[in-house]
């Protein structure tokens, strides 16, 4: 009967299926050193099937990761990237809540990007100097079961959190932030090895597209007033000849911009056309885009708006400009003005003509004492 009993016991290992209890047989002869045989045998069956479930656990994770590398690499944006690291987080660290952050241009402010499983311990937005790994420059752990003092940053729950600096050639990038409790959360210091990677390269990836992003207002920017280029209004008026869609456009010139530069110096040329650049900015953007022509000439495009219409922003600009006497290095600069041309297409003329013809109300304007809006349509009408 033992030996039947064993026989049982024996096909169901052979199948792997390690829940079979042995039944216990104390006799010392052949029959009960068979019996802890197979107990032993059962046990390393058992923890056999452990480790080979965490390798497999370890190259899935090590498989997500990649994908997710991959997927970072592609990203056009840094709304492309944090939705990456939003979606894979939580499938490499299943349970754990968190949220990626970015520091602003100043280096100053941390802003939440992306957020997953709906974190509670840390703010949307907070200085930089209140997480303490951002200033050590390292992951700090804290809250649930760690003896470390806590971010300024977090509102004092009862999860265990986790602040990894994103950096990048030396440099602040972001933050990734993590929170939870039990088994999940063991999961995550079992895995510090694999999160610095992540981090790594999420500050990689982001650093590489504000490089990118960097590039490219240098390339299609004015240095100085920080309006678009020439060569991008150019570009921007081919695009719209080929919609030909509404498009109005607006040429506008600095009144008496040589005194400035001869009375006061070239520095306080630049703060006067910095002033203005700022006025365009701020008057049209985001419904306009507003260029620097060249010299003291700027171009602002209003899609979608008819001739009439842009003489009403027109006016509005001409306005703001002349509102405030500007000062520079002690001295007072007095009231700036500009004169501004407008120009319509297609209905008043094609988009090809669009500069020609607002170029030509600008210089009526200035012919007629300056400090003037004109339209193209009325200068051919009279």
């Amino acid at each position: 009967m033992p030996l039947m009993r064993m026989v049982g016991v024996v096909g169901r290992l052979a199948r792997q299926d390690y829940t079979v209890e042995i039944p216990v047989d104390r006799r010392r002869d052949e029959i009960g050193d068979m019996n802890d045989a197979i107990e032993i045998f059962r046990i390393n069956g058992i923890e056999r099937e452990r480790l080979d479930a965490e390798r497999r656990a370890d190259q899935d994770t090590k498989d997500l990761i990649l994908q997710m590398m991959h997927r970072l690499q592609a990203c056009q944006n840094q709304v492309e990237l944090a939705d990456v690291v939003a979606r894979y987080a939580p499938q490499i660290f299943p349970g754990i809540a968190g949220g990626l952050y970015f520091l602003d241009e100043m280096r100053a402010t941390l802003a939440r990007a992306a957020a997953w499983l709906e974190p509670v311990d840390a703010s949307e937005t907070f200085p930089a100097s209140a997480c303490w790994g951002l200033r050590r420059v390292r992951p700090h752990a804290s809250g649930s079961g760690e003896s470390d003092v806590p971010c300024q940053h977090l509102h004092g729950g009862n999860a265990a959190t986790l602040c990894v600096p994103l950096t990048a050639q030396g440099e602040m990038i972001g933050l990734l932030y993590l929170e939870g409790d039990g088994a999940e959360w063991s999961g995550v210091n079992r895995s510090r090895l694999y999160l610095e990677l992540i981090a790594e390269n999420v500050g990689l990836a982001i650093a590489n597209l504000q490089l990118r992003d960097k590039l490219i207002a240098l390339s299609v920017r004015d240095p100085l007033t920080g309006l678009f280029n020439r060569r991008f209004l150019d570009e921007t008026l081919a695009q719209a000849a080929a919609s030909n869609e509404m498009l109005a456009c607006l040429m506008i010139d600095i009144d008496f911009f040589k005194r400035f530069n001869d009375e006061f110096g070239h520095d306080a040329g630049d703060v006067v056309m910095q002033y203005v650049g700022q006025i365009l900015r701020d008057t049209i953007e985001p419904d306009g885009r507003a260029f620097r022509f060249g010299g003291e000439e700027f171009t602002i495009l209003l899609p979608g708006r008819t001739e009439d219409e842009a003489i009403a922003v027109a006016e509005n600009v001409r306005q703001k400009v002349s509102s405030a006497a500007l000062s520079h290095a002690g001295k007072m600069l007095g009231i700036v003005t500009v004169s501004l041309g407008v120009a319509g297409s297609p209905n008043e003329g094609s988009t090809g003509t669009l500069i020609t013809r607002a170029d030509a109300a600008l210089l009526q304007a200035k012919a007629e004492g300056r400090n003037k809006t004109l339209a193209s349509s009325r200068i051919a009408a009279a």
